[in-house]
Parts: structure tokens; sequence; C-alpha cells
């Protein structure tokens, strides 16, 4: 144990350390900073998040046939390039360059670096020739004159003729459709798990939604279960729609809903369009 304990100033004394000069080790301090910055040019594309690790390369391609690696070198993140990598996997397509426009996250400055390099066979830059058109009734048409989709109406066997739409997305859709009554905006078929905003994008004009065909639920007649049921309810918001129809008598207009702040206006803008007060008890 002593000799373990002396040993370390026994070798000190035969083998002093050998200090480095104050000027060596400036010298040691300047060359490990030089090695931490990043080389010429890349310094603004590391703090925008573009592309780490990496230079950004410039060359035509076509983004329907890009892979996830094709996409970091052209300067993407790593979440955008996830982006346009998942929506051509699931079957989503790039029809003109301004359709890159919609990867989330996309900014304009990028955009504009990138289109001069994109290459779609039959695209048209900025064109529309082939974007779908607008319809007497306000609904938009489908590429190549097919009949567009109603969201409300439409079976899990057509749902599947939607890009990136198989089986199961198609299956998830129209059982959320029934839970919530059907839709009336395209902000809610979001809302099914695995359709997400990137997917809907390559839809285009090949769908569409007829709000009249929600099912509604009447507040003077619905039980607890059958209102608790919707997704946007909660048990306490359902408490206090049934609390106070059971205390006054029923509800005369849906603004009672609001006046009374009996649901956090967030949820009654979501809730409003499947409710209605026809059948109030004398």
């Amino acid at each position: 144990m002593i000799g373990i304990i002396l040993f370390p100033l026994v070798r000190n004394k035969l083998f002093p350390p050998v200090w480095p000069s104050a000027e060596e080790l400036a010298e040691e301090v300047r060359n490990f900073e030089a090695s931490l910055e990043p080389e010429e040019g890349m310094a603004s594309l590391q703090e925008e998040g573009q592309n780490p690790g990496g230079r950004v390369k410039m060359f035509p391609f076509n983004p329907n046939e890009n892979s996830y690696s094709d996409w970091l070198d052209l300067g993407l993140t790593p979440r955008q390039a996830r982006t346009a990598d998942n929506y051509l996997k699931r079957g989503g397509a790039f029809r003109v360059p301004a359709d890159l426009k919609k990867i989330y996250g996309l900014d304009s400055g990028r955009y504009a670096l990138l289109e001069p390099y994109i290459r779609i066979p039959g695209g048209t830059g900025e064109g529309r020739a082939d974007m779908p058109e607008e319809e007497p009734d306000g609904r938009k048409a489908s590429p190549a004159g097919a009949v567009p989709l109603e969201l409300n109406t439409a079976d899990s066997t057509e749902l599947q003729v939607l890009p990136g739409v198989g089986p199961v997305l198609a299956s998830r859709l129209v059982r959320y459709r029934l839970l919530i009554g059907g839709f009336y905006s395209m902000d809610q078929v979001e809302e099914v798990y695995g359709l997400d905003d990137s997917l809907i994008a390559g839809w285009g004009g090949r769908v569409w939604i007829d709000s009249t065909r929600i099912r509604k639920m009447d507040l003077n007649r619905a039980g607890f279960r059958e209102l608790l049921r919707h997704p946007y309810l909660d048990y306490y918001h359902t408490r206090a729609l049934v609390q106070y129809r059971e205390s006054q008598g029923g509800f005369s207009s849906l603004e009672e809903i609001r006046r009374n702040r009996l649901l956090p206006d967030s949820i009654y803008r979501r809730i409003a369009p499947y409710l209605e007060t026809g059948h109030r008890q004398p």
C-alpha cells in the first residue's frame, strides 16, 4: 500500500513531465478552434438546419424519383426530406414544379434555388394546364376528367383510388366519418390517424365535401351517452350541456351554449355543425 502511494511521487522525480510552452499551447488552441469552424459556404446553411453535415449539391432532378438522400443533397432539412419521401411512398406525385411548395416548411427562398433544376416530364413551371378547374357548383374537377369523390358518401373501396390510400386508411376514414357524423371541412380529414397534410395535399381536386350530409344530434333529445360518444365532447362538456337542458327545459338555440359559456369557444366551433335544437320540450 505504501509503495502504491509513493509511486507517483517517485515517478515524477525520476521522469518529470514535459509541459508545452505558452506559445505551443496557444497554437494548439487556435488549431482546435479552426477545426470547429464550418466549411466555407456552409455556415449559413447549418444555421438554417439545411443539409446538416454535408455540402449542398444542385443538380437537375425529377422530384417524383427523388430518394430521401437526394432531398438532403438538395439542401432540405431531415424533416422536409421525410415529408417529401413519405408523400411519394404513399402514392403522391408532383405534377408541376410549384407543387414542391406543398412540402411542409419549405420556404420560398429554398424553392427559388430548386426551381431551375426541376425536371418533370410534361410539367409546365408555374402553369396550371393540368390543374383542376372549377365546376359550376364550386367543386374542383379531377385530373383527366374523373368525377371527384364526395368524402361523406364514398365507401372504402372508392376511397382507395386516392393517392396513398390503401384498405387500412380507407377503413379508418370511413369509421371516423361515421363516428363524428360526417365531414364539413378538409381540415377534419387530418384527424384520421395516418392521414397527414402532405398526403391529403396530393389528392388535389379528386375530392370534395358535401356538408349537407352531416348527421346532426338534437340537443333536446340526445341522451348523455349519445352526446358523450362524439369525439369533440368529453365528460365535463357533456354534463354541462345536459344539466343546462334539464334546468332550463331545453335549448331554444345553439347560441345559448355560447352565451352561457357551457363550452369553450374552440370546442363550440368544432361541435356546432353537428348540433340542432329542433325539439324543445314544452
